[in-house]
Order: C-alpha cells, then structure tokens, then sequence
C-alpha cells in the first residue's frame, strides 16, 4: 500500500522533519508520509469522505485532473444566487447552481469525447480500440455532482474529513553514508565466514568440492 487516508485531525498535528535530505510531514506507525496536495496547495480529502461545500455537505466520488468530483449529498436550503444577466435576471438555489455546474463540466467531456472521436478515428470511420478505451474512461456527472477545487481554505473541512497522504519510498530516507555501507559488509563478511567456517567444521571435507572450497576461500579468505 503506497497511500494511506488520515483524519485531518492527525495530519494537523504531524511534525515535518528532513530524514537523510528528504523533507517529509510526518510519521504513521514508524513509516514517514507526505501529505498530497492539489495544483492549489490543498489537502486532497479521500474519496468517500465528506466536507461542507457552498451548496452543502459534499461526498468525495472521484478526481479529475486534480480536481475532485464532489457529490452534494444534502443541499444547503440557505444558499442562493443570483444571476448577472441584466435582461433576464433570475435566482438560483444550491440545487440550480450544482445542476448548472453538472451540465457545463459534461459539456466538456462531450468535447474531450468529440476530439477523441476525431482524433483516433480509422479511415473507415471506426474509433480505434486506443479511442473506444479512452472514451470508456470519461466520467459524466450527475445533476447533483460538480468539479470542486479546493485550496488551504480549510473551513470546508472538519477535523474528521480524511485526507489522502502518501507514504515516502524507504529508498529515499534509508540512504547509507560510506561509513555505514562499509561497516555493514565487514559485519556481512563476518558473519558469512563464520557461517562458512562451521558448514565445513561440520561436515567431512572430502564431502566440499575442491572448485567449492576454492571460491569460499576466494569469496572469505582462507579457511
């Protein structure tokens, strides 16, 4: 498992620290983890988590392209907006806005899908099997689903909303400096030759071949 999902209670708390010249957040069970972010800065809120949006309490469904698609799973019956059209002026609930907002982020996958269409189409005017995969992978939203980008305005979360964090690669904060590799293979080499030396104690030494034997003591000095 390369990620882990934390209340943002824990992550608030975390201690960063640099471990062999690797900045990272914190520490879970022993293992250091950094925090992911979105283009703004943001915490990324884990899907199925939920936060208080605009329009409501908002269900985390999905990402796209580092946004996230929320899910308005209780409307904000306070909120309103009104239009700027000055000819046809109107007021729209919550409900309205995320409908609106649902239709105009389909309008762009309609046009992501058109290009793909166009792009991938073969000679006879069927879609390659690279276009029908690409298709297959657009998501459309519902009328109550929305593209929500979040920045460090941490109002919308509550202590409990989980938020994705990503464990650091053990390659990056175990590197070895020249004097602890060379003290771990004379301890290696130690222990190899002691490992060596009672196999052979152990058994008959006719039983080890010469070309055996020969490389033993190549590999760990003479026995």
């Amino acid at each position: 498992m390369n990620t882990i999902n934390l209340k943002l209670s824990a992550v608030n708390s975390f201690q960063p620290q640099t471990i062999n010249g690797t900045r990272v957040d914190g520490i879970v069970d022993g293992r250091p983890v950094t925090i992911r972010r979105n283009h703004l800065g943001g915490v990324v809120p884990a899907i199925g988590s939920t936060f208080k949006s605009t329009y409501g309490t908002a269900e985390v469904v999905g990402y796209v392209e580092g946004a996230l698609k929320a899910r308005i799973v209780q409307f904000n019956e306070d909120y309103v907006f009104e239009t700027l059209d000055i000819e046809n002026p109107d007021i729209l609930d919550a409900e309205e806005c995320v409908a609106s907002l649902s239709r105009c982020a389909n309008m762009g996958v309609e046009s992501l899908a058109s290009d793909i269409r166009r792009l991938f189409s073969t000679d006879i005017g069927n879609l390659s099997k690279r276009g029908e995969q690409m298709l297959s992978n657009l998501e459309h939203y519902e009328s109550n689903e929305y593209r929500c980008n979040l920045s460090d305005a941490y109002e919308y979360l509550t202590q409990d909303t989980e938020v994705v964090c990503d464990y650091v690669h053990s390659y990056l904060v175990n590197k070895e400096t020249p004097l602890e590799r060379n003290k771990r293979q004379a301890i290696e080499r130690k222990q190899a030759v002691a490992l060596a030396n009672k196999l052979l104690n152990e058994s008959d030494d006719n039983e080890v071949p010469d070309d055996v034997r020969a490389e033993m003591n190549e590999c760990f000095g003479e026995f």
